[in-house]
């Protein structure tokens, strides 16, 4: 009887998680505050990956703000009510995510962008890293204005690959605004949804857990 209990509670909990896996989760709320104007790397921060049960690049995961010059002054970068904001007169800034190597093959992402400037030599850039002794990225360039969908089980036409690439071991996240004149750029309503059966698998493992346990 145990078993038949067991094995219900195993379908009726994959089942949950299954379909909870198909719901966006917020990847970065932009509401812990962080900033950097000067050339340079900011210290890390904790930016509270909101999901315990799919945290991207684990619980000690880190965002940094970060910006550089051309020829011109320093951009600048900063986070707070719900909005990452860059900002450049010529060079770049932006924020980078890093942490545990995480397996984000079949995931999307989504988020709201807004840029004003010069658009014909401003570009907005999303970056998935991995470090395989010598670094690679899955660069991903956006011109205009709009709400952004990246299904990493695609390759879209706007990216790039520097390096041999690997889904299952991604260990950052950039997202920055580039420009070789004045430009500035607004991201929010950051999100992620996990690949399908993600979620389910972790409650799978999770029951195995318990039952070898008991």
């Amino acid at each position: 009887m145990r078993n038949k209990t067991l094995i219900s509670s195993m379908v009726a909990v994959v089942a949950a998680l299954a379909g909870s896996a198909s719901a966006a989760m917020t990847f970065d709320s932009f509401t812990v505050p962080q900033s950097q104007s000067a050339d340079g790397l900011s210290s890390g921060v904790n930016w509270a990956s909101p999901s315990s049960s799919q945290p991207i690049f684990g619980a000690s995961g880190t965002r940094a703000a970060f910006a550089y010059n051309n020829n011109g002054g320093p951009g600048s970068a900063s986070v707070s009510g719900g909005t990452a904001t860059f900002t450049t007169a010529n060079g770049g800034a932006g924020l980078f995510y890093s942490g545990d190597a995480q397996d984000l093959t079949g995931y999307t992402f989504s988020f709201d962008l807004s840029m004003t400037g010069d658009l014909t030599s401003t570009f907005f850039e999303l970056d998935f890293g991995i470090a395989n002794g010598t670094y690679a990225a899955y660069v991903l360039n956006y011109t205009t204005a709009g709400t952004y969908t990246v299904d990493l089980s695609t390759v879209p036409s706007n990216s790039e690959f520097l390096g041999a690439f690997d889904f299952t071991a991604i260990t950052d996240i950039t997202i920055s605004i580039n420009t070789d004149s004045a430009g500035s750029a607004t991201v929010s309503n950051f999100t992620y949804t996990p690949a399908p059966g993600a979620l389910a698998l972790l409650g799978v493992a999770g029951l195995a857990a318990r039952r070898r346990r008991a």
